[in-house]
């Protein structure tokens, strides 16, 4: 508890180091094997994680040589540990382990380093942020969104940037599915996206329920088809109130990446709906199908994983988002990521996230590495 009280206060030195040894309070607790201690070192906006002692040493490297395991577990769990350091005698991580030490402790350890290696080899992925931030709604029929939307995008920067994402940023636009489009098909943005994807739309969303007609198909004197103008079901709103398809939007990328490329969609909006009574007897051919269908061509819907922060009918919240929440969650509590069955816990009273995934997903860590 006292050092929860002291964690919390900003003038907090928690890289001091000793004067004599040049070791810092990490070092320490690697060495002494509190994982507990560990992890709210870890968690500090601040920390060092890889401070270098006079005897040329790293909290991971004195858990190392001291075979401290549970110190282990949670260190090499953490992306910024540096894995490719070597002492003195040019030994890596996996010579410094103790001779004496326990058979089966040697083989846990080297499972935890093989593990978090093919981790760090991951990070080596190209991998690519598209963050859509539509806050200024003055020229539409929506309340501009004065907080929400710009603090999300600062958090999300840092967090993707450190798992070294490539981040573009696409602001207040007001059409969306043309920006994307011209974004995409840019050399840099398909070098950066080449392994994996990962596209958030921060702003205001509809669950559109009802198109208009557009020109007509077939007819008599009782019914009459017509092709479908406009869009329907989810739907983002750009920055002058017309809307944009996510499922068309999610086609567009999908066609543009790599057959090997994962798309992950995160979608921190409304999904209200708005409706309208039928007039007359009239019948519009709807699109959805040929979306999903066109999915499914280029079988990309297995390798696409869609975040509602909201289900039907819901509202999410601008200033405490749900794709807030998440990061946050990651920042202070959980460095190596979230599953995305654990995104559930952060559903409140009114607002429940919608997820849509194949088999498999659910124990994926978020951000994909």
């Amino acid at each position: 508890e006292v050092l929860e009280v002291l964690m919390g206060f900003k003038e907090l030195q928690v890289n001091l180091r000793d004067p004599k040894t040049d070791r810092a309070a990490l070092h320490t607790a690697a060495a002494t094997d509190v994982p507990e201690l560990i992890l709210k070192f870890l968690h500090h906006p601040d920390i060092d994680v890889n401070p270098v002692s006079k005897l040329g040493l790293t909290p991971v490297m004195e858990a190392t040589r001291n075979g401290k395991i549970e110190s282990l577990k949670v260190l090499l769990d953490d992306h910024r540990v540096d894995l490719d350091i070597i002492d003195n005698d040019g030994k890596t991580l996996e010579n410094m382990l103790p001779k004496d030490l326990a058979a089966h402790k040697i083989g846990t350890a080297l499972k935890l380093f093989k593990a978090a290696r093919n981790r760090e080899k991951k990070l080596e992925r190209k991998k690519c942020l598209l963050f859509i931030l539509n806050w200024d709604y003055a020229e539409s029929r929506f309340e501009s969104l004065q907080e929400g939307p710009q603090e999300d995008y600062k958090i999300a920067k840092k967090l993707f940037e450190d798992r070294n994402y490539k981040v573009f940023v696409i602001e207040n636009s007001n059409d969306i599915l043309k920006d994307v489009s011209k974004l995409i098909v840019g050399e840099e943005f398909k070098e950066a996206s080449a392994d994996i994807l990962q596209l958030v739309f921060s702003g205001h969303g509809i669950h559109k329920t009802l198109v208009e007609k557009g020109k007509q198909k077939t007819g008599n004197e009782e019914e009459a088809d017509f092709n479908q103008r406009g869009e329907l079901g989810d739907c983002l709103v750009s920055s002058n109130g017309t809307l944009c398809s996510e499922l068309k939007l999610t086609l567009v990328i999908a066609k543009a990446l790599p057959e090997s490329a994962t798309l992950s969609l995160f979608f921190d909006m409304c999904r209200n709906t708005a409706t309208k009574e039928l007039q007359k007897k009239e019948f519009v051919d709807i699109n959805t199908f040929r979306l999903r269908k066109g999915m499914e061509d280029i079988e990309a819907d297995a390798r696409t994983l869609k975040v509602f922060s909201s289900k039907l009918g819901q509202q999410s919240k601008a200033s405490d988002s749900f794709f807030r929440r998440v990061c946050m969650e990651i920042v202070k509590k959980s460095p190596e990521g979230i599953t995305f069955m654990a995104m559930r816990t952060f559903d409140t009273e009114n607002q429940n996230c919608k997820i849509e995934c194949g088999l498999g997903w659910d124990t994926v860590l978020w951000p994909i590495l």
